[in-house]
């Protein structure tokens, strides 16, 4: 089942040290970076509301750059995912819910891609990616599940019943099945802290109602058991290049 709610769930209590040194890149993309990083680190210090003045600026310099939202370096990205999650969250407005959740969508995976490798790879900041990954597949699902059905050719349906499992169109689905690969990192990446997902019960319970659609074959129209996790990276690939031949462009309209 698609969800339809607003909470956010976490498993892993975040403690970053800011790390973000200035450096060449443009001033204005400087500035969203360095708000964003700003934004994860205080968020105990600075409660994450409408009125939170670094997710502010971090809204207000995209919006009216667009241009720039696509030079986010990729060791950056994270941090302006967690950012438009948390925009997401905070908006009450449907007609830009699409926007948001694929616009973190997109810094997620940047993020996911590019920039968690070597010494970055299980660092506080990549659980916490795979962690806000986890929940934009479910505050933003029903939105999002548009993009995914453009970003393959497809025209989404104007009504969709998110309540009746067995019925719901193949690239919805796709929802729930990326949603199991980031579990999948997710379980990985804890497992090197020394921590476990059942240590969040709604967060355990998620993933047991999504292995338990897996043990049922609810995804066999994507591969068998054993294909699946590979199948939701390329779905997950050919959403990204979607989002980033967009935003890239400076085009966030994402309807």
């Amino acid at each position: 089942m698609i969800q339809n709610n607003r909470k956010k769930s976490s498993i892993f209590a975040i403690n970053i040290n800011l790390n973000f040194k200035p450096t060449d890149m443009n001033p204005i993309v400087e500035e969203i970076v360095k708000n964003a990083h700003l934004l994860v680190e205080r968020q105990h210090i600075e409660p994450i509301t409408k009125t939170n003045p670094y997710l502010y600026s971090v809204s207000h310099l995209c919006i009216t750059n667009r241009e720039l939202m696509g030079k986010i370096p990729a060791e950056d990205a994270g941090y302006l995912g967690f950012a438009y999650m948390n925009i997401l969250s905070l908006t009450e407005e449907p007609s830009v819910f699409q926007i948001y959740s694929s616009i973190c969508f997109y810094y997620n995976e940047k993020a996911l891609t590019y920039a968690y490798t070597g010494d970055m790879k299980n660092t506080q900041m990549h659980v916490q990616t795979l962690n806000d990954s986890l929940i934009i597949m479910n505050i933003g699902a029903r939105s999002l599940c548009r993009t995914f059905a453009q970003a393959q050719g497809l025209k989404p349906s104007d009504y969709i019943n998110f309540n009746n499992l067995y019925a719901l169109p193949s690239y919805v689905k796709q929802i729930l099945l990326c949603e199991y690969s980031y579990f999948i990192e997710f379980e990985k990446a804890l497992a090197t802290k020394g921590i476990y997902i059942d240590r969040d019960p709604q967060m355990s319970q998620r993933y047991d109602f999504i292995k338990d659609c897996v043990n049922r074959g609810y995804f066999q129209e994507f591969g068998t058991k054993e294909q699946l996790y590979d199948k939701a990276k390329q779905i997950r690939k050919i959403v990204y290049q979607y989002t980033a031949s967009k935003i890239e462009k400076g085009d966030i309209v994402f309807v």
